[in-house]
């Protein structure tokens, strides 16, 4: 028996970057349906089968881009401008600083060993820490600045009732802008809580999934999802929370440039 095989057509997919004077070297990321990476030619060039598949472009100093895009019978070519990134870049996390005893004065009295926070990679560290202990985190934690979170999928501090908040903190009277979340269980810029938040203002968008979720694990708010006793006091929210059906990301961060045939 003459078996005869045939070559699968792939199409070349190529890009173009922009990016902000100053900012790193650029990585892109081409994945397919099954989450695989596809890896690029000498010149940078994907030869891709026709199918469904999603791109990321990166540049530290820069705001991501990410789409999803389909490869049909023709090569396609991605022109991508990243803008700068003026908040958290989604990924970066720094533990902050913990206030000494001659630190602990003015605005900060009495409140020798409390984290400082003066960014969202810091604010990303205490809330991979909270989710990470088991039986409540109970540092304190307070906001030298206003942060932002550029838009990028942040995970709520406090996934669970044994991975809660039990400490003070105390936003200073400043604000979190831009948080952007969406899940199944605890959403917002607390997912869990039992204890105090205070002094705080915050803005942008949750988003509680559809899913078998139910009773206290089924909250979405924004600035706590469910707060478990402790308090909250002289906070603002200006979230719109949503409930059901998944939220589209910031355009900022997902636009998709139009694909034009190379």
């Amino acid at each position: 028996m003459l078996l005869t095989l045939t070559k699968i057509p792939t199409y070349a997919v190529s890009f173009s970057v922009t990016k902000p004077e100053g900012s790193g070297e650029t990585k892109i990321t081409v994945t397919d349906a099954e989450g695989r990476t596809m890896t690029a030619d000498e010149n940078g060039v994907y030869q891709l089968m026709s199918g469904a598949y999603h791109y990321v472009v990166k540049a530290k100093g820069a705001k991501k881009a990410a789409a999803d895009f389909t490869v049909e019978t023709e090569a396609m070519h991605f022109d991508i401008t990243l803008s700068v990134q003026n908040g958290w870049d989604g990924e970066t996390v720094t533990e902050p600083h913990q206030l000494t005893a001659d630190e602990a004065t003015g605005e900060y009295e009495g409140m020798t060993g409390w984290y400082r926070v003066e960014n969202g990679e810091e604010l990303a560290w205490v809330a991979r820490k909270i989710n990470s202990v088991s039986g409540g985190y109970n540092a304190n934690i307070v906001l030298a600045k206003d942060i932002d979170l550029g838009g990028e999928l942040w995970t709520p501090m406090g996934s669970s009732y044994n991975n809660c908040f039990t400490g003070i903190f105390d936003g200073n009277g400043h604000s979190v802008t831009n948080l952007f979340c969406e899940g199944t269980t605890y959403q917002g810029l607390f997912g869990y809580s039992k204890g105090t938040i205070r002094n705080l203002t915050v803005s942008g968008s949750v988003t509680l999934k559809t899913s078998t979720a139910s009773g206290y694990e089924a909250n979405a708010g924004g600035i706590v999802a469910y707060q478990n006793n402790g308090s909250i006091d002289g906070c603002a929210s200006y979230v719109t929370v949503t409930n059901g059906t998944p939220a589209a990301a910031p355009a900022a961060s997902q636009a998709m440039p139009a694909a034009r045939p190379s």
